[in-house]
């Protein structure tokens, strides 16, 4: 919405697949899922009752796995969101849903 069209973008491809390809490393997409102010308002102990949650997508179950970490530490439960080409779901006004829900 505020950058420059792409053409592989605007084509279809989600950004996420689109910035690793730029790259040529693994992404991990997590923390577009919430705002600044929550981020640095929000975060909590594990098993805290108003711990919320972040969806991480990655490809590499390593890279999800390492991805989840960092937001658990942070003080959020991480949700396994699927592979980075499922990440759409975590753009704004997207439908965010666990992987393997509907």
């Amino acid at each position: 919405m505020r950058d420059t069209e792409i053409a592989d973008i605007q084509a279809g491809e989600v950004e996420s697949v689109w910035v690793s390809r730029q790259l040529g490393r693994p992404v991990a997409k997590a923390w577009n899922a919430i705002g600044s102010d929550s981020l640095a308002r929000l975060a909590k102990p594990a098993g805290h009752p108003d711990r919320i949650a972040i969806p991480v997508a990655a490809e590499m179950n390593v890279i999800d796995m390492s991805s989840m970490a960092l937001v658990g530490d942070r003080g959020f439960d991480a949700v396994d969101a699927g592979t980075l080409s499922e990440s759409w779901r975590q753009q704004p006004g997207s439908p965010v849903l666990p992987h393997g829900l509907h």
